[in-house]
């Protein structure tokens, strides 16, 4: 990812620069931590995920599963702050038809809750501790309306 490579790159910069004194490294030198921090961020929330859910209709299991896997990627061709999200069974099949877009936020407390592009209802928080809640409230399934929850941990 090209982000987590270009504070290395402005690094050397600044370091130029303040060899020639110049004024604008300590400015370029606050830009390179904000590059980091960006970076580091969005490696916090990529990668692989499983754990168990179940498959409600009202408040009835239809279907559970373990070894469900979440799997989220930052997005080339999509705008910073936004992830690609895609659910995998236990067999290694897509749960849903394509991978759903998420917008990123962060809260006061270090959690991560991102927020379906399209229907803000269905949410996924990531918690400090590399747990995960996935909770997709408008799973449609042959024509009917079902409740997607699972939660699991970092791999």
């Amino acid at each position: 990812m090209f982000i987590k490579v270009l504070p290395c790159y402005i690094s050397l910069v600044v370091m130029l620069l303040q060899a020639r004194a110049n004024k604008y490294c300590f400015l370029l030198g606050a830009l390179n931590s904000v590059i980091y921090a960006v970076g580091y961020y969005f490696e916090k929330v990529s990668g692989s995920y499983t754990g168990s859910g179940q498959l409600f209709k009202g408040n009835d299991v239809i279907e559970s599963y373990s070894n469900i896997k979440i799997v989220i990627k930052s997005a080339p061709n999509q705008p910073q702050g936004k992830v690609v999200v895609n659910v995998l069974e236990s067999n290694g099949g897509e749960y849903f038809s394509e991978p759903s877009v998420y917008y990123v936020k962060a809260d006061a407390k270090g959690e991560c809750a991102l927020v379906h592009e399209d229907i803000s209802s269905a949410t996924i928080t990531i918690y400090r501790d590399g747990r995960i809640t996935y909770n997709h409230p408008l799973v449609e399934i042959d024509g009917e309306i079902y409740n997607l929850k699972i939660s699991g941990k970092k791999q």
